[in-house]
């Protein structure tokens, strides 16, 4: 009997039986178990990010956490969406009592910094029209980022005349420029 392949319905053979008709057998291909799926992400729990500390306490950051001396946008990278990567909670989240024990007298201090910087952001974003999300990724807080610091009224000249790159710019470096021009 001749055998012809039918592109239709898949990776089966053809058969032209003698008295007419196509009947039709499954091929070993189509028989085969279909290729393992690639792994799903799986979401992040963030119940278990909390770590215990020498006075039996749970905090939000491990012990020995420091606060990140980056850039503003690193910063509000944090602020927003945290540290996946090191089970870090977005910053947004952190209370005082959390930071209490990260070796410095001024870790309540360096979070209210913080706040107050992120704030003045998202107030910028929210001016602009638009929104930072619960689940905002990180390209679209990149965006949300420039329309916040556009926004603000920090000056692109230093008193020397000089370029000021905010963008290069540590966010400790523009809470010092906050208290100049507030005195």
């Amino acid at each position: 009997a001749p055998v012809m392949r039918l592109p239709i319905g898949g990776p089966t053979t053809a058969v032209m039986p003698p008295g007419g008709g196509v009947a039709r057998l499954p091929t070993a291909a189509s028989l085969a178990p279909p290729p393992p799926s690639p792994p799903q992400p799986q979401p992040v729990d963030q119940n278990d990010w909390f770590y215990l500390h020498p006075d039996g306490k749970r905090r939000r950051v491990p012990p020995g956490w420091q606060f990140p001396s980056g850039t503003l946008h690193e910063l509000y990278k944090l602020w927003h969406i945290g540290d996946p990567a090191n089970r870090i909670y977005p910053m947004k989240t952190f209370s005082a009592f959390d930071v209490s024990m990260c070796g410095s007298k001024r870790s309540r201090t360096t979070l209210s910094e913080a706040r107050c910087l992120c704030t003045a952001l998202d107030n910028e974003v929210n001016k602009a029209g638009r929104f930072v999300g619960p689940n905002v990724s990180e390209a679209e807080l990149l965006e949300l980022f420039q329309l916040g610091v556009a926004g603000l009224d920090i000056s692109r000249t230093t008193p020397t005349g000089r370029g000021r790159n905010i963008n290069t710019l540590k966010w400790t470096s523009l809470v010092e420029l906050g208290r100049k021009s507030t005195d």
